[in-house]
């Protein structure tokens, strides 16, 4: 019973953390940035420009969604870090408290 909750409980965990990273989508590269035959057509020329300053704003989005999931992820590491670093001095402090060369136990 309480390996189907750990495997239930794990694989949930995975979904949310795959939904996190999947909202951070990389936008496509407008086609029309390597035509050359854009420059040739006034119409065709303000469209790509517009296809461009949308790509634009969507690479910003972009990457503003990697920028909080990199300080997601940094939270979760410090976390995990100052756990291990507690259980680290905790650990030490009861080992020289029972050796006797520590004096406020």
């Amino acid at each position: 019973m309480n390996s189907k909750i750990v495997v239930f409980l794990s694989v949930g965990l995975l979904f949310f953390t795959s939904e996190a990273f999947a909202r951070c989508n990389k936008p496509s590269k407008p086609v029309c940035s390597s035509n050359d035959e854009i420059y040739k057509n006034k119409e065709a020329y303000k469209v790509c420009q517009a296809e461009i300053e949308a790509f634009h704003s969507s690479a910003t989005e972009h990457i503003d969604c990697l920028k909080q999931e990199l300080q997601v992820i940094t939270q979760e590491i410090q976390s995990k870090i100052d756990i291990v670093s507690g259980e680290a001095n905790s650990i030490i402090k009861e080992f020289n408290c029972r050796s006797g060369s520590q004096e406020d136990c």
